[in-house]
């Protein structure tokens, strides 16, 4: 994206720009991957939870 913007809207690419878009969706990834293993956690527990098995 960082690369792919500039690039079609005819705007220079910098080191600057690389580096903000480096640091930008690596905490935007780190953000989705933490989100995401709290989620599953959740409904992991949820379904270990209501089994027709455990309520024999």
């Amino acid at each position: 994206m960082s690369i792919g913007f500039p690039y079609f809207e005819g705007k220079e690419i910098t080191w600057k720009t690389l580096l903000l878009g480096l640091v930008l969706w690596t905490i935007g990834g780190l953000g989705f991957g933490y989100t995401m293993k709290l989620f599953m956690n959740k409904t992991i527990k949820k379904k270990k939870e209501n089994t027709a098995a455990n309520n024999v």
